[in-house]
């Protein structure tokens, strides 16, 4: 027996081996072939426009992040573009549905050089000062390559530079220290690799993908060198060459990978729409150090589109352990119960400063609706008599929000009204029971009951007890989903309670 299960731990060990080997070493698609149509992963596509839906989006809770969109002076070339916060997204999830939402103060300018405008459009339909709903949807991917698992999205997903950074030197153009084309450093792999990445595939779905080497030779090499080793990435100037991969001799508007659609969300981002087509970056570098390849709208390939543009397509590509359609939505289909949970601290809807913080999901950076955690906000103003004499009634002045704990116009941290009536009822209940067992004890020893002399009647001693129990079996029931929003029933609800059991504890 003992030898039967040592051969058998050595023959799952093997198989284990083997399927690992097979899985990094073919995409075993032998249900797909060039041109097939599959779905995996998600990103924000269309735009919500049923009102009412946008309604009850707009209550959801939601963490805003800066989009980090660049701008500067107005010359392309000076190197002094900054990050700025002027275009914020909000990724979360409502009725198991994955949305973004985005709001901007200032339209995204050309080229990251530009000078970002608050009073200008830039065509692509969207205000400023607005906030914009899209769902997350699957990405469709075209086959381009079977056997290798490589696949690249069917629509342009979104609108970014290659590079975000471009300083003049000399007759050379470079970010830092490298030319300003340089695939490896460009702000085109960091966000393919990096945001990109982050919210289009969940856990089980990056998993799938093989990081593999990606050549960026300069425009008219065929060289393998230089080359990165991502999982995601752009097709490079020859790749669009390959007739193997369904193109034509060269890239021409009649292929149907060329007859590319913009998301809505690509819009919302400053794409350059030109009659529902737009160029899309290649990862290729020209000779030229300020320059990279592009496919145009027309489908002809480019070698010198400017770096810096921000108004260009994004159109991911990957290569997959083995081709499959995986539908499932990164963010409403992320079961958000793997790794710890983050609070990330956001702002109060009070007018006044404070906080909450809300539950967010390790694996999806999405917002957990109904799984949040509030924290009482700094600043509520809360300075209302309780009782004829100064102090907390728990609800903040100014926005009506119910309050646990809080600082008050002192700045003294106290305890809100109806929590603090609570525990002083709470303090009588416990007493009183106190009492009940004192007399108990004395009555069992041969004492006096209160001074009187009389035993106690145990079966009223009983039904005190009964009484206690109830009444803390009420309190928690009163008290359990009280909304946040102050409510005159509710409050009426809870002042009739208290006075219940200001009567239970004064009744001797």
């Amino acid at each position: 027996m003992k030898h039967a299960r040592r051969m058998l731990g050595v023959l799952l060990t093997l198989a284990m081996l083997f399927t690992t080997l097979s899985v990094g070493w073919s995409a075993s698609a032998v249900d797909y072939k060039t041109g097939d149509v599959i779905k995996f992963g998600t990103f924000p596509q269309s735009e919500v426009t049923d009102t009412k839906l946008i309604g009850k989006l707009a209550d959801a809770k939601k963490n805003w992040n800066s989009a980090g969109y660049y701008s500067g002076t107005g010359s392309w070339d000076d190197g002094k573009m900054t990050a700025s916060d002027y275009m914020q997204y909000a990724d979360f999830i409502y009725d198991n549905a994955g949305y973004r939402a985005i709001q901007f103060t200032k339209y995204r300018p050309s080229q990251s050089g530009g000078v970002a405008s608050p009073t200008s459009g830039n065509g692509s339909g969207y205000a400023t000062d607005f906030i914009y709903y899209f769902k997350f949807e699957p990405i469709e991917w075209i086959v381009l390559d079977a056997a290798k698992g490589l696949v690249m999205s069917k629509k342009l997903l979104d609108s970014q530079p290659y590079q975000n950074l471009v300083k003049k030197n000399g007759s050379n153009f470079y970010a830092g220290s490298s030319y300003a084309n340089n695939y490896k450093n460009s702000s085109l792999r960091a966000y393919l690799t990096g945001a990109f990445y982050d919210a289009a595939f969940s856990t089980t779905q990056k998993n799938s993908i093989v990081k593999t080497s990606y050549s960026y030779a300069s425009y008219g090499s065929s060289a393998s060198t230089p080359a990165v080793t991502d999982a995601v990435t752009v097709l490079s100037y020859n790749d669009c060459l390959n007739t193997a991969y369904g193109f034509q001799n060269t890239i021409n508007a009649d292929s149907s990978l060329v007859a590319n659609e913009i998301t809505a969300y690509a819009k919302s981002q400053a794409i350059k729409n030109n009659n529902g087509k737009a160029e899309w970056w290649l990862r290729t570098p020209d000779t030229a150090t300020g320059q990279a390849s592009c496919v145009t709208t027309t489908g002809a390939l480019s070698h010198a589109a400017t770096v810096n543009l921000t108004n260009k397509g994004v159109r991911p590509v990957i290569t997959l352990s083995t081709i499959h359609s995986d539908p499932s939505l990164s963010l409403s289909g992320c079961a958000h119960n793997n790794g710890s949970i983050t609070y990330p601290e956001v702002k109060a809807t009070c007018t006044r400063d404070g906080h909450a913080e809300y539950t967010i999901c390790k694996d999806c950076s999405a917002v957990i609706s109904g799984d949040d955690k509030v924290i009482p906000a700094k600043g509520h103003v809360d300075v209302k008599m309780l009782s004829g004499e100064p102090g907390s009634d728990g609800w903040c002045d100014e926005c009506g929000a119910e309050l646990t704990l809080h600082l008050d116009n002192s700045g003294s941290v106290q305890i809100s009204g109806p929590l603090q009536s609570l525990m002083d009822l709470i303090r009588k209940l416990v007493a009183k029971v106190e009492s009940l067992f004192s007399k108990t004890e004395k009555t069992d020893n041969g004492g006096s009951s209160g001074g009187s002399g009389s035993s106690v009647d145990l079966s009223e001693t009983g039904k005190s007890f009964d009484a206690f129990a109830e009444a803390l079996s009420s309190l928690i029931n009163a008290f359990k989903g009280i909304s946040d929003e102050k409510s005159a029933e509710k409050e009426t609800d809870r002042n009739n309670f208290i006075d219940f059991l200001n009567n239970f504890g004064n009744d001797e």
